[in-house]
């Protein structure tokens, strides 16, 4: 309302926010609950997805995604290759053709243009994009390894368009890797996007080139970017407050290298005692040995 008022435009003007964060984040529970407050009052807007299934809680609460298991997938989190991750912090690939992804929304989403992003790699394969089981779009994906292909798919004459069902569906053997969609609606409405990494700190974001995270954050240009982090850095008994606060600082610079005026909100995922951390520490700690018990 506020952005609004300061504009001069009508309440329901368009208004990105972007989150980032650990598993809370992921799953798109808190985000799809806020999303749906938000748009119930000012409209829809877009949404940030994952490129399949590359974790178990990996989701969207507005998209059921599904992807043939011949798909594999690298997280960010858990490799050093910080050229070869975008802000989805995931790839997936596949060598064989008529595997797909399908992302099919709740209701018609809305969208004025969508970004489906691959990655280049020697003897790269061919991959279709479908909405509504139409063929838009063909890719081509020979090239140097770790180079980025967008596709931008636009509606007709400017208008807004909308889909139910869109697919990306490899149509010949060589390696597709994807990484992910951003549908984007700017006519109206608040985008909520969401971007997690289960088990992640913050610094996840420094195994990015920030070349990568900075390109992606000029085609997405949120005006809010949420940083919900907390749970993880909670259980390392020796965090470098220091370090952490420098390596904080010099994200939320890159973040916001291209929008100075971007407004930054930080979510603390819990606050209780030391003791109390201590203790859930020690708890899990307990059923997780109890469980590989068992299961031996």
């Amino acid at each position: 309302e506020a952005a609004a008022q300061a504009s001069g435009a009508a309440p329901n003007r368009d208004y990105v926010i972007l989150q980032i964060g650990d598993s809370h984040t992921a799953a798109d529970l808190f985000t799809g609950e806020v999303r749906d407050k938000l748009q119930e009052k000012f409209g829809a807007g877009g949404l940030f997805l994952p490129p399949g299934i590359p974790k178990a809680g990996v989701q969207s609460a507005e998209i059921n995604i599904r992807a043939d298991d011949a798909w594999t997938y690298k997280a960010m989190a858990s490799t050093d290759e910080p050229d070869h991750f975008w802000l989805s912090g995931y790839t997936a690939t596949v060598t064989q053709s008529g595997a797909k992804v399908t992302f099919t929304a709740k209701t018609q989403q809305a969208f004025d243009a969508i970004d489906v992003s691959f990655l280049k790699n020697n003897g790269g394969g061919r991959a279709n994009i479908l909405l509504d089981g139409t063929i838009v779009d063909q890719v081509s994906l020979d090239g140097r390894p770790g180079d980025p292909l967008i596709r931008r798919l636009m509606p007709p004459d400017g208008k807004v368009g909308s889909f139910k069902t869109l697919q990306v569906v490899t149509s010949s053997g060589g390696p597709v890797e994807f990484s992910g969609v951003f549908v984007d609606q700017r006519k109206s409405g608040v985008s909520y996007l969401s971007v997690g990494f289960p088990g992640a700190r913050v610094t996840v974001l420094k195994r990015m080139a920030p070349e990568n995270l900075a390109d992606d954050m000029s085609r997405i240009d949120p005006d809010m970017v949420v940083l919900a982090f907390g749970t993880n850095e909670g259980f390392n008994d020796n965090l470098d407050v220091d370090a952490y606060k420098a390596s904080l600082t010099s994200i939320v610079a890159t973040l916001k290298s291209g929008n100075p005026d971007m407004k930054i909100v930080f979510i603390r995922d819990f606050e209780a005692p030391a003791e109390r951390l201590e203790g859930t520490k020690r708890i899990m700690q307990t059923l997780a040995s109890l469980a590989m018990k068992k299961a031996a």
